[in-house]
């Protein structure tokens, strides 16, 4: 993989150049980015995303879109299927939890506008004086809002979000803010990986009283490796302000039963507590399960000898872009039921994907949705390769699906003309194209327009 010149050399070279003017506005603890730099940090809730998915995953999945990463990476979230809500409960050691809501929302050209709310609490805690006599209790709780927004590019996507911050701890509390940054690449080859860069908690020190401790910095990245059969490979590099840099590895095995119901396995790996909870307090994993228009996540979390922990995510598709338009369907133009495949070319082949489908179902075409866990198993499953996936994997997929057609295509991208489209559409009975177009977008704007016409020409004359 190629450094100089890259987003990873770009993000380092920014961090090191900012990193003694961050030390010197109390953003940095002392030893920063080492062990020494333990227990210096506030607003520790802020450290692991509130996610079952990726805990289970070791805590990686950096570069694994789903709609809970609106807590983890936000550009990931760039082209997203439909509007989702998402919900978790985290049962962590003592009598400490954390629960966490997120609503996603799709606008058009492919931003993602995303708004929620973290909670975390550690129980009611002891009071003692100087001689370890008991003297009371005390709760302690922290609490963030945000609000996030991703933008599709043309291999991949980029997304912030801003958050607001309280902690409590008796009758002290602090404010603060931060931001999130993320970006995502995704890779145009078969046997490619995914990339994602992010940056978290960058923001303002909480002040108790006093004294001030900085917000839980962190700089990851992560990659990601799809195989034939469902398998994912996931792993992650992160480097926080209070830990010295530790790596993750995690995997994940789906299973689809048939266009509505899926199957998760998952487990991962990471290097961070080794030293401190050994292999045991290392491992973790967890399962998925998809049914509809809901999905649920499991993990479990060993600590060693601390005890574990059960965390729960459950998400839901609150409505998709591609429902069926009102009025009749359009003269001329074929309303056979209609699935559309991932088109290839990143960010901007997703984007059109989600427009195409939005335009089949105004031109009255009846839309399996693309939005459903079923599709995107069944797609993982049959589509060996999303860049030229042959004609007979197209049929296969629509026969999954129950769809008479599929669509599928490329987006190209040159600085000087801009995007061209090319797509097909399958019969999934024969297995072979019914119809192909091509069509070009000068910019970004223009490709729902690009798309309009695309679907036309598809459809158009079709029985």
């Amino acid at each position: 993989m190629k450094i100089l010149g890259s987003p990873i050399h770009r993000l380092l070279t920014a961090a090191l150049l900012l990193a003694p003017a961050a030390a010197r506005a109390g953003l940095l603890p002392d030893g920063a980015f080492s062990d020494d730099a333990r227990g210096t940090t506030a607003a520790a809730f802020l450290k692991s995303p509130p996610a079952a998915r990726i805990e289970a995953l070791g805590g990686g999945g950096l570069a694994a879109p789903a709609p809970d990463s609106v807590f983890f990476n936000p550009a990931a979230l760039a082209g997203l299927r439909g509007a989702y809500a998402v919900s978790g409960y985290e049962s962590l050691l003592e009598s400490a939890y954390r629960a966490s809501l997120a609503v996603s929302i799709p606008g058009s050209g492919g931003t993602t506008w995303s708004a929620g709310a973290v909670f975390g609490s550690g129980g009611k805690l002891d009071l003692l004086d100087a001689r370890g006599d008991y003297g009371g209790s005390f709760t302690h709780y922290d609490a963030a809002l945000f609000v996030s927004a991703a933008f599709p590019l043309r291999d991949g996507g980029f997304g912030f979000s801003l958050k607001g911050i309280r902690s409590a701890l008796g009758d002290v509390s602090a404010l603060g803010a931060a931001v999130d940054l993320g970006y995502m690449s995704y890779s145009r080859r078969r046997d490619g990986a995914d990339m994602a860069l992010t940056l978290r908690n960058l923001g303002t020190p909480l002040k108790y009283e006093e004294e001030s401790d900085p917000l839980p910095l962190e700089l990851a990245a992560g990659l990601l490796w799809r195989y034939a059969g469902g398998f994912r490979l996931m792993a992650d590099g992160r480097m926080p302000v209070d830990h010295a840099p530790y790596f993750i590895m995690g995997g994940e095995y789906g299973v689809p039963f048939g266009s509505a119901a899926s199957f998760a396995l998952r487990a991962g790996f990471s290097s961070k507590s080794l030293d401190d909870l050994g292999a045991a307090g290392s491992i973790s994993g967890g399962f998925g399960l998809g049914l509809g228009a809901a999905a649920f996540d499991y993990a479990f979390v060993p600590y060693g000898d601390l005890g574990s922990t059960h965390r729960v995510t459950l998400s839901w598709l609150l409505g998709s872009a591609s429902a069926r338009s009102a009025g009749e369907p359009s003269a001329g133009r074929s309303t056979a039921r209609t699935v559309v495949a991932s088109f290839a070319g990143g960010g901007a082949g997703l984007v059109v994907s989600r427009q195409l489908e939005e335009q089949f179902s105004g031109f009255g075409a009846e839309i399996i949705p693309r939005s459903s866990s079923g599709f995107t198993d069944a797609e993982r499953r049959l589509l060996t390769g999303q860049e030229s996936p042959s004609y007979a994997e197209l049929a296969a997929l629509g026969r999954a699906l129950g769809a008479a057609r599929v669509a599928h295509g490329t987006v190209f991208f040159d600085e000087n003309d801009g995007y061209r489209i090319e797509a097909v559409l399958v019969d999934s009975a024969g297995g072979k194209a019914v119809s192909s177009a091509v069509e070009t977008a000068a910019d970004g704007y223009a490709l729902a327009g690009a798309a309009r016409r695309l679907a036309d020409k598809l459809l158009r004359g079709l029985p």
